[in-house]
């Protein structure tokens, strides 16, 4: 493992054609990648000689030979990954390993490098949350990238179901036709406990897992093409790409589009596809105006701000800090801060089972104690249970729950952490610091 632990690799098991992981490779080495390891799934589609040859891209040819170290060659892909997985991280000399699809590519508002640095020591696991490509008109195979149009996702059955209709709302997750999860940078220096590569679990449990961040997002091309999208369709009704965690929604999406073939032949197919990835005229103005689709591009963003600062707002809009002379938390107005050096912004370290309260002075990291009384310490960690709820426009507001009781704040900002049922006063939100 780097010893900086600012370093990254990023790992995938890849069937696609070659101009396809030439872009990956471009996209991550231009992101920073320490190295890249790419797994030749199947050795007839992928021909290691007909590949770009780079100084830390690694290419692994899946074949008999390789799968022989455990026995044979899983059947399902996702165990297929798993397994690459473990063998790269046994190989490479990065801090951080990420594994993501060969059409999944990371965009970050802050130097990814920057972000890794800032990670605090406890933290496992950071999560990376997607999007989901559409495009304006119909593409070729070679447009895939070429698009600055993702979907967000929302929980809003009745929008959903006027812009996909309803028979294609029962086979989506909140907009997403492919995952909704997003994909983990994991630390490379702790032991893995299960092989999910989604969400890893560390050995130790009291390691923070799949950490917030709205620093760095995915960019999941899932869409492609109409000849893509056929052969993925086909391949699958086939069992020629088996997979072991064939979901209910898959099961259900594939015997829509067997039905809509069957019945409609390849008119009725592609216009299913278009219905579910072609967004133009009205229809993607109102997703626009929705929030649900928002524009992204691939070059790395240069943002002034630190990693990991997200700060929490209130049912007023108001804004946590911390009062150095009383030791305690409370809310304000934004305005209350600005050359006030008695008070420090708060921020939050959202884990998937527990969080952390922090605030930050001259780039140092101080974090919060719930002590006895409602009194707060510096510099121990205040672990939290945070209760996270999507709203119907995508956004997401949380709220925070301690042994005593929910973390509630009154009309005069004062902040208590005893209350046993969750009201809006209990309810708070997050978003970038720009």
């Amino acid at each position: 493992m780097d010893s900086q632990g600012d370093t990254w690799a990023v790992i995938s098991t890849v069937r696609a054609a070659n101009y396809i992981i030439e872009s990956f490779i471009s996209h991550y080495i231009a992101m920073g990648a320490k190295e890249i390891h790419l797994f030749l799934d199947d050795v007839s589609f992928n021909e290691v000689e007909t590949l770009s040859r780079y100084k830390n891209v690694f290419y692994y040819e899946c074949d008999d030979c390789y799968w022989s170290r455990i026995g044979s060659k899983p059947e399902s892909i996702e165990k297929r990954q798993s397994e690459n997985f473990k063998f790269a991280r046994g190989r490479t000399t990065a801090g951080w390993t990420l594994h993501v699809d060969i059409d999944e590519l990371l965009i970050s508002r802050v130097k990814v490098e920057k972000v890794l640095k800032a990670v605090p020591s406890k933290v496992f696991s950071i999560l990376v949350r997607n999007l989901e490509a559409v495009y304006s008109k119909e593409i070729s195979d070679k447009e895939i990238f070429e698009t600055n149009l993702f979907k967000k996702k929302i929980t809003d059955k009745v929008f959903l179901e006027d812009i996909f209709g309803k028979e294609l709302l029962g086979v989506c997750r909140k907009g997403f036709w492919a995952h909704d999860k997003g994909k983990s940078f994991v630390r490379t220096a702790f032991g893995i406990s299960g092989w999910w590569i989604h969400s890893p679990d560390p050995i130790e449990k009291s390691l923070m897992k799949m950490v917030e961040t709205s620093d760095m997002e995915l960019l999941h091309y899932e869409s492609s093409s109409y000849s893509s999208f056929k052969e993925k369709m086909f391949r699958r009704l086939n069992k020629k790409s088996k997979t072991s965690r064939l979901s209910e929604i898959e099961t259900k999406k594939l015997g829509v589009f067997e039905y809509v073939f069957l019945k409609e032949g390849d008119s009725g197919l592609k216009q299913i596809y278009k219905t579910m990835n072609v967004l133009s005229g009205d229809r993607l103005k109102k997703c626009i105006s929705k929030g649900f689709v928002v524009e992204r591009n691939l070059k790395n963003e240069s943002v002034s701000k630190s990693p990991f600062c997200m700060p929490i707002y209130n049912w007023r809009s108001e804004v946590l800090v911390y009062d150095f002379a009383s030791k305690k938390i409370k809310f304000v107005t934004s305005d209350f801060l600005v050359g006030n050096d008695g008070f420090s912004q708060v921020y939050i370290l959202l884990g998937a089972e527990f969080s952390i309260l922090f605030f930050r002075v001259n780039e140092r990291n101080f974090y919060l104690f719930l002590k006895e009384g409602g009194k707060i310490e510096e510099n121990d960690f205040f672990s939290i249970k945070c209760v996270l709820n999507t709203e119907r426009d995508g956004s997401i507001k949380f709220s925070i729950l301690t042994k005593d009781g929910y973390m509630s704040s009154d009309k005069q900002g004062v902040v208590t952490f005893d209350k046993k049922l969750k009201n809006k006063w209990e309810v708070f939100k997050t978003s970038y610091e720009e």
